[in-house]
Protein backbone atom coordinates (compact mmCIF):
# COMPACT_ATOMS: atom_id res chain seq x y z
CA UNK A 1 0.00 0.00 0.00
CA UNK A 2 1.50 3.12 -0.90
CA UNK A 3 1.96 6.57 1.40
CA UNK A 4 -0.92 8.08 -0.34
CA UNK A 5 -3.51 4.83 -0.07
CA UNK A 6 -2.68 4.38 3.60
CA UNK A 7 -3.29 8.15 4.21
CA UNK A 8 -6.13 8.44 2.54
CA UNK A 9 -7.81 5.24 3.97
CA UNK A 10 -6.68 6.75 7.61
CA UNK A 11 -8.44 9.96 7.02
CA UNK A 12 -11.50 8.92 4.91
CA UNK A 13 -11.15 10.85 2.10
CA UNK A 14 -12.11 9.53 -1.45
CA UNK A 15 -9.27 8.92 -3.52
CA UNK A 16 -9.87 12.00 -6.23
CA UNK A 17 -9.56 14.26 -3.35
CA UNK A 18 -6.21 14.32 -2.62
CA UNK A 19 -7.12 18.74 -2.05
CA UNK A 20 -9.08 17.25 0.68
CA UNK A 21 -6.25 14.89 2.16
CA UNK A 22 -3.77 17.34 2.44
CA UNK A 23 -6.58 19.87 4.23
CA UNK A 24 -6.97 17.25 6.87
CA UNK A 25 -3.18 16.31 7.45
CA UNK A 26 -2.72 20.13 7.78
CA UNK A 27 -5.82 20.50 10.58
CA UNK A 28 -4.84 17.60 12.60
CA UNK A 29 -0.69 19.18 12.40
CA UNK A 30 -1.98 22.12 13.73
CA UNK A 31 -3.81 21.08 16.57
CA UNK A 32 -1.35 19.15 17.29
CA UNK A 33 1.48 21.87 17.43
CA UNK A 34 -0.83 23.76 19.02
CA UNK A 35 -1.79 21.92 21.97
CA UNK A 36 1.91 21.76 22.88
CA UNK A 37 3.01 23.52 26.13
CA UNK A 38 4.81 26.70 26.02
CA UNK A 39 6.68 26.98 29.07
CA UNK A 40 9.00 29.92 28.22
CA UNK A 41 8.83 32.58 25.63
CA UNK A 42 12.57 33.44 24.08
CA UNK A 43 14.26 36.89 23.73
CA UNK A 44 13.34 37.84 19.98
CA UNK A 45 9.77 36.47 20.47
CA UNK A 46 6.71 39.10 19.68
CA UNK A 47 4.43 39.75 22.77
CA UNK A 48 1.84 41.63 23.95
CA UNK A 49 2.48 42.58 27.70
CA UNK A 50 -0.50 43.78 30.08
CA UNK A 51 -0.50 44.72 33.37
CA UNK A 52 -3.74 44.47 35.67
CA UNK A 53 -4.52 45.79 38.85
CA UNK A 54 -5.36 43.27 41.71
CA UNK A 55 -8.61 44.63 42.73
CA UNK A 56 -11.58 42.77 41.31
CA UNK A 57 -13.11 43.21 38.82
CA UNK A 58 -8.79 44.02 37.40
CA UNK A 59 -8.36 47.16 35.40
CA UNK A 60 -5.77 47.38 32.74
CA UNK A 61 -3.09 50.12 34.21
CA UNK A 62 -0.55 49.81 31.86
CA UNK A 63 0.19 47.54 28.03
CA UNK A 64 2.98 47.12 26.02
CA UNK A 65 1.72 45.98 22.67
CA UNK A 66 3.62 44.34 19.49
CA UNK A 67 7.08 44.28 22.14
CA UNK A 68 10.00 42.42 21.06
CA UNK A 69 11.34 40.54 24.20
CA UNK A 70 15.14 41.41 24.92
CA UNK A 71 15.09 38.28 27.50
CA UNK A 72 13.94 34.80 28.24
CA UNK A 73 10.86 34.96 30.26
CA UNK A 74 10.17 31.56 32.26
CA UNK A 75 6.21 30.67 32.04
CA UNK A 76 5.84 27.87 34.29
CA UNK A 77 3.95 29.83 37.45
CA UNK A 78 1.38 31.30 34.89
CA UNK A 79 -1.95 30.47 34.72
CA UNK A 80 -3.94 29.92 31.06
CA UNK A 81 -6.42 32.11 30.43
CA UNK A 82 -8.89 30.89 27.55
CA UNK A 83 -11.97 32.52 28.45
CA UNK A 84 -13.27 34.15 25.77
CA UNK A 85 -16.31 36.03 26.86
CA UNK A 86 -16.45 39.58 27.11
CA UNK A 87 -15.21 41.21 30.48
CA UNK A 88 -12.66 38.38 30.99
CA UNK A 89 -9.34 39.30 31.68
CA UNK A 90 -7.38 38.60 28.16
CA UNK A 91 -10.72 37.63 26.43
CA UNK A 92 -9.92 39.98 23.48
CA UNK A 93 -6.51 38.44 22.68
CA UNK A 94 -8.50 35.15 23.40
CA UNK A 95 -10.66 35.73 20.94
CA UNK A 96 -8.03 37.28 18.24
CA UNK A 97 -6.49 32.98 18.81
CA UNK A 98 -3.73 34.23 21.14
CA UNK A 99 -2.92 32.44 23.89
CA UNK A 100 -2.87 34.36 26.71
CA UNK A 101 -0.73 33.51 30.21
CA UNK A 102 -1.15 35.52 33.58
CA UNK A 103 0.60 35.97 36.82
CA UNK A 104 -0.24 37.64 40.10
CA UNK A 105 2.98 39.95 41.15
CA UNK A 106 3.15 41.25 44.69
CA UNK A 107 0.73 44.27 43.73
CA UNK A 108 -0.16 43.95 39.99
CA UNK A 109 -1.49 40.60 37.74
CA UNK A 110 1.28 40.57 34.34
CA UNK A 111 -0.36 38.72 31.10
CA UNK A 112 1.58 37.58 28.47
CA UNK A 113 -0.26 37.15 24.55
CA UNK A 114 1.27 35.73 21.97
CA UNK A 115 0.90 33.29 19.22
CA UNK A 116 1.84 29.94 18.42
CA UNK A 117 1.12 29.97 14.63
CA UNK A 118 -0.03 32.84 12.28
CA UNK A 119 0.58 36.99 12.40
CA UNK A 120 2.31 38.23 15.78
CA UNK A 121 1.74 41.53 15.81
CA UNK A 122 -1.79 43.85 15.87
CA UNK A 123 -2.27 46.04 13.59
CA UNK A 124 -2.82 49.64 14.17
CA UNK A 125 -6.81 49.06 13.90
CA UNK A 126 -5.67 45.75 16.32
CA UNK A 127 -4.78 48.07 18.67
CA UNK A 128 -7.48 51.08 18.58
CA UNK A 129 -9.63 48.45 19.03
CA UNK A 130 -8.32 47.05 22.11
CA UNK A 131 -7.26 50.31 23.43
CA UNK A 132 -11.00 51.12 22.99
CA UNK A 133 -12.23 48.19 24.97
CA UNK A 134 -10.38 48.02 27.86
CA UNK A 135 -11.06 51.88 27.82
CA UNK A 136 -7.90 53.78 27.34
CA UNK A 137 -7.80 57.32 26.21
CA UNK A 138 -5.14 57.61 23.48
CA UNK A 139 -4.44 59.99 20.19
CA UNK A 140 -4.97 57.91 17.28
CA UNK A 141 -2.20 60.06 15.08
CA UNK A 142 0.36 58.72 17.44
CA UNK A 143 -1.05 54.93 17.22
CA UNK A 144 1.15 52.94 14.30
CA UNK A 145 1.77 49.45 13.60
CA UNK A 146 4.87 49.20 15.90
CA UNK A 147 5.46 48.95 19.80
CA UNK A 148 2.80 50.99 21.69
CA UNK A 149 3.55 51.49 25.52
CA UNK A 150 0.92 53.03 27.24
CA UNK A 151 0.13 54.03 30.85
CA UNK A 152 -3.28 55.41 33.21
Amino acid sequence: MSDFEYLRKRYNVDAHNACDLVERVLEKDQKVSSDVEICSLYKGTCVHKVWLTKTKPAKVFQVQLNHTLTANVDLVNYNYLDNDEYGYPGSWFVNKNFCVRSCKHQNYWLQYAFTKTGPVNLTRQDIMDYLDVIGFEYDPFKIDDDEVLLKI
